[in-house]
């Protein structure tokens, strides 16, 4: 349901695509547009992403209009993770630059780094081909520039719990990517490194920004990796030795779900295996199976019903 705000700054109807190129110059205070992203945030974390893409178009609009470059940086930030999930990837790679242009203008060193993960993210997602497969240069420059931002991070020096959280996220989606390019050494390196400031420094995760850091999430992460590699034995160990429910939020928990079945699927014979992982991804989040037109495939392939 739209909100009665929308309606009386006429953005009621807008697009996503008209908020990034032709915003109306309407704007709030910055205190109430922190309320709208904690309102679009906590959609997305719930994988709720129909009524994100309605909330978004109208704060994206009113953000952009605004002064507060921290809070712009923060909404593109959250523009990208949502394009991204809706196979928008040309408007997921500009709304990451957004991102990254408003955390310099912001002076902001986390805000800085959380854009570069944001960029990590859209490279990895643009180079997929009609058939998936990513493009391994794209993918080399997304681990590349996170493990840059990383290193930046640190050598400005790891001082507070968000430092560090913003620090191992990065070594966390920095090894992805590289396992997504194939490059296994160096997604294992970047792994361990995320893993050993999780281990050292947090006793559970925490919320840094839009995402989570933490033991649960360096293991959910390695997860995807060995998906990535095409390690089914290592995937399956890993998810065996990750109780989903330590997972924050419906959209982390329906992540190990999807993974899960996506290592499953690279395992003949184990259909319907894919379908039971699917099936309570669906249960924890269900736009992260019917929203994700490649999610809803793999669901299709198994027989699920969704």
């Amino acid at each position: 349901m739209l909100d009665r705000r929308d309606l009386l700054l006429g953005t009621a109807g807008l697009s996503l695509e008209a908020a990034m190129f032709r915003p109306t110059g309407i704007t709030e205070a910055p205190a109430t547009l922190r309320g709208q992203l904690a309102k679009a945030q906590s959609d997305f974390r719930a994988g709720k992403h129909t009524s994100l893409g309605k909330r978004l178009p109208g704060l994206v609009d009113r953000v952009v209009s605004g002064d507060d470059k921290r809070l712009t940086a923060d909404v593109w930030a959250l523009a990208t993770e949502y394009l991204i999930k809706t196979d928008q990837d040309d408007y997921a790679l500009l709304a990451a630059d957004r991102a990254a242009a408003a955390a310099t203008e912001s002076g902001d060193r986390l805000a800085v780094a959380e854009a570069a993960y944001c960029r990590c993210m859209s490279l990895r997602h643009s180079g997929r081909s009609g058939t998936g497969k990513p493009a391994t240069s794209r993918s080399r420059t997304a681990y590349t520039i996170t493990v840059d931002a990383a290193t930046k991070l640190a050598d400005e020096g790891l001082r507070t719990a968000n430092d560090f959280a913003t620090y191992g996220h990065l070594f966390l989606t920095a090894s992805y990517s590289a396992s997504v390019a194939g490059d296994a050494a160096r997604a294992e390196d970047y792994m361990r490194e995320a893993e050993t400031v999780a281990a050292r420094h947090f006793d559970t995760d925490i919320a840094h920004g839009l995402w989570f850091f933490g033991p649960a999430q360096a293991r959910l992460y390695r997860l995807s990796m060995e998906y990535a590699l095409g390690n089914v034995g290592g995937g399956i160990n890993t998810a065996r030795a990750l109780n989903p429910g330590r997972l924050p939020t419906p959209e982390r928990r329906a992540r190990y779900w999807i993974d899960l079945a996506r290592v499953y699927d690279q395992w003949t014979g184990h259909r319907s295996e894919v379908a039971t992982a699917l099936r309570h991804a669906h249960t924890e989040a269900p736009g992260e199976v019917t929203s994700r037109p490649a999610i809803l495939a793999l669901a299709n392939d198994a027989g699920l019903k969704t």
